[in-house]
């Protein structure tokens, strides 16, 4: 379970910003970076941003709504982990737990990297 909400965790989302609608990746070390850069910059600061789609000139407030973005999608994931181990645990018959669908189809397939 924990693997699967993993996938989805790094499975990456969709933010529009300025208009634009950008793939943000959600894998820990590239949220660390836009937290990073969002903490240092000052509030007149516009930082130059690569997107997959097209590269943006971000304000602070646009990577604000960046972090605040993949934080609540992160935090939706780990929602969606708790509330299987939820059911898994109130479970009582074999028949109960083949309704809990752990794998769904739109959890990407990817593998652990090292070191993670």
């Amino acid at each position: 379970l924990a693997n699967e909400r993993w996938k989805k965790e790094i499975q990456g989302i969709k933010v529009t910003v300025q208009n634009t609608e950008v793939t943000v990746d959600t894998n820990r070390g590239t949220r660390d970076i836009f937290v990073q850069q969002y903490l240092l910059m000052g509030e007149s600061d516009v930082v130059t941003w690569k997107f997959p789609e097209t590269w943006l000139n971000l304000t602070k407030s646009d990577l604000g709504l960046i972090v605040a973005a993949g934080v609540n999608y992160v935090k939706s994931v780990f929602e969606w982990e708790a509330n299987l181990v939820n059911q898994i645990e109130s479970s009582t018959t074999l028949a109960e737990l083949d309704t809990i669908v752990i794998v769904e189809e739109t959890t990407p397939d990817r593998r652990l990297p090292p070191g993670e």
